[in-house]
């Protein structure tokens, strides 16, 4: 079991000042689809 960790808001702006989020669609399981119904 992890120990939860809990940091104020400011704290985690200050030690990361960007983050980087990495996304692969092709990666997931679950695909949406969008259709058109006239």
């Amino acid at each position: 079991m992890t120990p939860k960790i809990w940091m104020d808001f400011d704290d985690f702006c200050a030690c990361f000042t960007s983050i980087i989020v990495f996304h692969n669609p092709h990666g997931y399981r679950h695909r949406d689809k969008y259709t058109e119904l006239k």
